[in-house]
């Protein structure tokens, strides 16, 4: 490990990370409140019209019972968490090399005596550090606050696998805006192509949740196996939506580590 090359990322990208953070911890708050205050499951319920939007959100599959667990699994999977989250994890990815290129500091850094593979892993090791601080300081908040105003969450093992499974999610975001950067030669490139795949994706999982017609396509969309909900009601397929994210993160590392070993800088 490079730990010059460690500390100086983390200095760079340590600032953002806490305001993403507060950000997230912040709506995460508002909506267990809103929740406790206004009785939202049973105005939601009453809703049959927005039920099927309510389940896409959640990411949640079959028949939705509107409690804790369903809307806990909202929170996380909130457009506006996700484009924060998922925004900020683009953001890291570009930085290893296409941000390098463009800021025509790549000869600085990759002349280090190192491999290219191994100043990606010491990045990788900051970026996800990062994300997994993230994402553990916002699961704790809600599962802390959500005990605190007595909703009774689900118990904190199942909290964990949520926490897991929307870690390897993020992940996953970053390892692809990796291989993105890899392929490009500025970061702006890495969060309109990668950006845009995304909001693809996300757009696929709600029409495919709402319209039959587009369901083959869900397979597609890396939100179909966001299900924060089945893991707080425990269900086994939350570990298999968890193994399909890992191995697209592992096939987009190894794809990452050959183009980054071969590319002419």
């Amino acid at each position: 490990m490079y730990k010059g090359y460690v500390a100086l990322k983390f200095r760079q990208h340590r600032t953002t990370a806490s305001l993403v953070t507060l950000g997230i911890i912040f709506f995460g708050a508002v909506m267990l409140l809103a929740y406790s205050s206004f009785d939202m499951a049973e105005m939601i319920q009453g809703a049959q019209t927005g039920q099927d939007i309510i389940k896409v959100m959640a990411g949640a599959r079959g028949a939705l019972t509107f409690d804790i667990a369903a809307f806990l699994g909202m929170v996380w999977r909130h457009p506006l968490v996700l484009v924060l989250v998922i925004g900020f994890a683009i953001s890291l990815g570009s930085d290893f090399a296409a941000s390098e290129i463009g800021e025509k500091t790549a000869d600085l850094v990759f002349a280090r005596p190192s491999t290219r593979p191994k100043l990606l892993y010491n990045h990788l090791f900051v970026s996800s550090g990062l994300l997994l601080a993230m994402i553990a300081a916002f699961s704790l908040v809600v599962y802390t606050g959500a005990s605190t105003l007595g909703l009774e969450p689900p118990a904190p093992r199942l909290f964990l696998q949520a926490s897991v499974q929307y870690f390897v999610f993020v992940l996953a975001v970053l390892i692809i805006a990796y291989l993105a950067g890899a392929l490009a030669s500025h970061g702006k490139t890495v969060l309109g192509v990668v950006g845009g795949a995304f909001s693809v994706m996300y757009a696929v999982e709600l029409v495919g949740g709402l319209w039959t017609t587009a369901e083959p396509l869900l397979p597609f969309s890396l939100f179909t196996y966001l299900t924060p909900a089945r893991a707080l009601l425990g269900e086994a397929a939350a570990w298999s939506d968890t193994l399909v994210m890992l191995a697209v993160a592992a096939v987009a590392l190894a794809a990452t580590h050959f183009l980054m070993w071969r590319r002419d800088l």
